[in-house]
């Protein structure tokens, strides 16, 4: 991760950081469209990868707890279902909280083991 975090300057990691939790929001709160699934509950899937990869745009802002981190997250997911309850258009589901937890978990979790394999 050292290599792709020197591709950009801290400051631009933090934005990119910032814009995806800004976008991820956007987009849940935005009426629910009738994309077709790939397979039932796709769309757990989907709140995995996108929490997975706002976990490590987490770590490349520089963002050193990881707890901290994924429990921001966490609480991040909750809101966003409960922003979702609030809307006309769109429901609440806590198994897509569970999802983003898990996909932040994971790439939390995947991250630690880098770190010790480096010696970290």
């Amino acid at each position: 991760m050292r290599r792709l975090k020197s591709l950009l300057p801290q400051r631009a990691w933090n934005a990119l950081f910032w814009c995806g939790l800004v976008a991820a929001f956007i987009t849940a709160v935005q009426p629910a469209g009738k994309d077709p699934a790939w397979f039932e509950h796709a769309d757990k899937l989907q709140h995995a990868l996108a929490f997975a990869g706002l976990a490590r745009l987490g770590l490349l802002a520089g963002l050193k707890r990881r707890w901290a981190l994924g429990a921001g997250l966490v609480l991040f997911g909750i809101g966003i279902e409960l922003a979702q309850w609030l809307t006309a258009t769109r429901h609440a589901d806590v198994l897509d909280a569970l999802a983003d937890a898990a996909g932040a978990g994971l790439a939390l979790a995947w991250r630690s083991g880098e770190d010790a394999e480096d010696g970290r």
